[in-house]
């Protein structure tokens, strides 16, 4: 059984707001949430003013202000650029009150400071992140709840970010009942990934993002940046229902080691380079997005980091381990070599640091664990495996 956290609305602000802080201005934050959060800890979130969104803090000071476009052109005198929104949305402005400003001269002077009264509207829109379909699934009536606290306060229904791609047709009917109220935001490394995501927007009407997952050279997930990276992007914008917003970094992958904070901005540097590669294929590739960063600082290059409020990274073991074999199923969700792959479950779903045997099919061994995610070496039947094919583990607890 997973841990439940003893979260309340107070902590998350004081986790959320330590974590804002740390963060460029200009960088903007997705929350992680998990099914420990009630809705209240999530409109905590928004209220504590954490994840603002905002590049330079040029945001919106009303929905009227959106639709005349004030505020959307850069700024001559300072040569930073207005108000971008992530991923053609407006997230979480941070402020209930929605005290947001036009511009930052407006912002140092005073100007616009104050909530629109006439309307009552707030230009804001939240941003979280989820780890799969199966969690966010699991927020919807918790999202729901935090839309009708805020109902008028928001430009849309919020955006989630799911981290991990669609791999089964099973998934299919929760995202597109996910997507129907929601705005998402997919991370894919693959064609298949994409074409599933594909017709969940075309069975639903809605549009639905796509980040590229960038392989990092650590054999986890990830489309190798260069030809590979601008095969895909160029495959993305000839499906139906979807739009390719940016390249997402998993650099929650990268060891603990002294060398780590090298090794995030040698991440950040692939990252920019694979944007490079795509647009200069002439394909509209924008955001910059990474995973958690341990403490470590950020450049202010990097559009969008999700890192989680909990007092731990989400998977840290922290029941006893049980004397008692456990089977889990996992799937595959990256195929990067016909010698091994990647499966959806690390030691947050084991709940065990042991290295677990693979009960099916034969000949696959485990290569490689993190906290959500396992590489497998393959030979004989395992050869065979595909994307979004079971595998069966077992492990001592």
């Amino acid at each position: 059984m997973r841990p439940r956290w003893n979260l309340s609305p107070g902590l998350i602000e004081q986790a959320a707001a330590a974590i804002r802080r740390e963060l460029p201005h200009n960088v903007q934050w997705a929350p992680e949430i998990t099914t420990d959060f009630s809705s209240e800890c999530i409109a905590a979130l928004l209220k504590s003013g954490s994840a603002s969104g905002s590049h330079d803090g040029r945001l919106f000071e009303a929905s009227e202000q959106r639709e005349r476009g004030i505020g959307n052109e850069p700024a001559a005198s300072t040569g930073s650029r207005a108000f971008q929104p992530l991923l053609e949305s407006y997230s979480v402005s941070g402020s209930q009150g929605a005290r947001l400003f036009e511009t930052s001269e407006q912002r140092e002077r005073g100007i616009g400071n104050e909530p629109v009264g006439s309307t009552g509207s707030r230009a804001f829109q939240p941003l979280f992140a989820c780890r799969n379909v199966a969690v966010a699934r699991a927020m919807i009536e918790p999202l729901r709840q935090l839309a009708n606290e805020f109902e008028g306060h928001t430009t849309r229904n919020p955006q989630i970010i799911i981290r991990y791609p669609v791999v089964h047709s099973d998934d299919t009917e929760p995202l597109e009942r996910i997507a129907r109220e929601f705005a998402v935001v997919i991370v894919v490394d693959h064609y298949r990934h994409a074409e599933l995501v594909s017709e969940v927007a075309v069975r639903s009407g809605r549009t639905i993002e796509l980040l590229i997952d960038v392989d990092l050279g650590y054999q986890r997930t990830g489309v190798r940046p260069g030809p590979d990276s601008v095969l895909l992007a160029q495959a993305i914008t000839r499906l139906p229902g979807l739009k390719l917003s940016g390249v997402f970094l998993r650099t929650s992958v990268l060891p603990e080691s002294p060398s780590l904070d090298s090794d995030l901005r040698n991440s950040i540097t692939v990252g920019r380079h694979c944007l490079k590669f795509i647009q200069a294929a002439e394909i509209a590739c924008e955001q910059l997005v990474m995973e958690e960063t341990r403490g470590l600082s950020i450049e202010e290059n990097v559009s969008v980091v999700l890192n989680s409020p909990l007092p731990v990274p989400p998977g840290s073991i922290q029941e006893p381990m049980r004397s008692e074999i456990a089977e889990h199923t996992a799937r595959v969700i990256a195929r990067p070599s016909l010698e091994w792959c990647v499966i959806d479950a690390g030691t947050n779903d084991l709940r065990t640091i042991e290295v677990p045997n693979v009960l099916r099919p034969g000949g696959a061994t485990v290569r490689t664990m993190d906290r959500e995610q396992t590489t497998l070496s393959l030979v004989d039947e395992s050869l065979d495996l595909r994307i979004g094919d079971a595998v069966s583990l077992s492990c001592s607890r």
